[in-house]
């Protein structure tokens, strides 16, 4: 009869430990998406500004590493923004720190969880207790609901923010082509393989002296250019 009755334990002991998994696995999941929206989101917004600031040709007067240096400030912005959500969060998704929530949010004793988690893979004991907590915890309903909230409203913020964000992108593609090409191809901008060469259509090869000579120059992509 022990054998069967360890066994039952063992499941239930193991049920808990998945049943805390698949919390932490969907808080983590709203924690990466409020991470990669927010890098994103960034992202687009160094883009949309760079767009506007290049625009009307600007680039072409500007050095040519200014597309190259927003990216940069765009990265750094992204990596600011990943860090400020991380930092903010702190270690609220380890085990143990998760373990306490549930046991304020599930009234449950202070230290319950956590010492069923230490114990429930030593021996019979550990694990009659570990089925014991799990017997207490909701079967439908999220372990964590609150932090699941929080988590949630902060993705719900930062998923508006990046809409923003793909909107002045697409808002600054319609109004600012030039700029936008140079933040979308900064090594080309770079290299000045943004634009068509300069072109002479009809010029003729040689005129005689004295004679008017009118020339067409081919300047695609350009507001002005300067002859010397």
């Amino acid at each position: 009869m022990t054998a069967p009755v360890s066994r039952i334990n063992e499941v239930s002991s193991n049920g808990l430990l998945d049943r805390l998994a698949r919390e932490r696995q969907a808080l983590r999941a709203r924690s990466m998406g409020a991470m990669t929206l927010a890098a994103a989101a960034a992202a687009a917004i160094a883009i949309a500004v760079g767009a506007w600031l290049l625009s009307d040709s600007r680039w072409l007067s500007m050095p040519r590493g200014i597309p190259l240096v927003v990216w940069s400030l765009g990265v750094l912005l992204a990596l600011g923004a990943v860090y400020w959500l991380r930092k903010g969060e702190g270690d609220s998704q380890s085990i143990k720190s998760l373990a306490a929530a549930i046991e304020g949010e599930q009234g449950l004793r202070s230290g319950s969880l956590r010492g069923a988690l230490e114990v429930s893979t030593q021996g019979v004991f550990g694990r009659r207790a570990a089925q014991d907590i799990a017997a207490k915890l909701p079967e439908s309903r999220a372990l964590a609901p609150a932090v699941r909230k929080q988590l949630g409203k902060r993705l719900g913020m930062v998923g508006a923010v990046a809409v923003v964000a793909i909107a002045l992108v697409v808002l600054s593609a319609r109004s600012a082509t030039d700029g936008f090409a140079a933040m979308t191809h900064p090594v080309a901008a770079w290299r000045g393989l943004l634009l068509p060469p300069l072109g002479f259509p009809g010029l003729p090869k040689s005129v005689p002296r004295g004679m008017p000579l009118t020339i067409r120059i081919a300047a695609q992509g350009r507001a002005s250019i300067t002859l010397s």
